[in-house]
Formats: structure tokens, C-alpha cells, sequence
């Protein structure tokens, strides 16, 4: 791990033979941080934007399936990806989680 001068994590790697591996990212003030994981069979992105609690989320499934999902004030409002039988679907949601639009399944 890499600290700045007040000991905040700036950079952090991990990873093992049986553990993913792991690389953190942050900006030192708490409002953003990035991070990327991948697994065998899996991956994925992270950035998060603390100070406005929004993040964006992309990966790619076991299968390979590709996941995109974005949320703000810690609710999932967008949400793409393909269904197991190849169809992409993408979904907008309010506040409550229910679906406002939806294209594809």
C-alpha cells in the first residue's frame, strides 16, 4: 500500500494464488476511488464518487456476460447487460427500484 503524508491509503494492491486481485485507488480526500478486481473468470470496475454517493459499475460475468450499472444516492437507477440468452436489456428505475423504462427483455 502506498499512504500519503497523513497515512491515508493512496494505492493499495493485493492478490494470491487462490484470491483475486485487487488494485485500489483513491484520491486522499474521500470523495473518489477506483476499483478493479479480477477473478479467473470475472472482472470488474468501480469508480466511486463518495462525496455525491454515486458509482458506476462495469464487469464481465463468469460467462462473459457484460454488466453495466450506474447509481446515485446509493440506488440503482440504470442497469444494462445481456441475459443469459444473448438479449441486452437495459433498465431505467426510480427511486423505489421499479423499472421506468426498459428496452430489450
Amino acid at each position: 500500500a502506498i499512504q500519503n503524508a497523513k497515512q491515508e491509503k493512496l494505492i493499495t494492491l493485493m492478490g494470491g494464488d487462490e484470491s483475486p486481485t485487487a488494485l485500489l485507488l483513491a484520491d486522499g480526500k474521500g470523495t473518489s476511488d477506483l476499483s478493479l478486481f479480477a477473478q479467473a473468470d470475472m472482472a470488474s470496475i468501480q469508480l466511486n464518487a463518495t462525496k455525491h454517493k454515486s458509482n458506476a459499475l462495469m464487469a464481465c460475468l463468469g460467462d462473459g456476460r457484460p454488466l453495466l450499472a450506474l447509481t446515485h444516492k446509493e440506488k440503482l437507477r440504470l442497469r444494462g447487460m445481456t441475459a443469459e440468452d444473448g438479449t441486452p436489456e437495459l433498465i431505467l428505475l426510480n427511486e423505489k427500484k421499479e423499472a421506468t423504462w426498459r428496452a430489450g427483455k
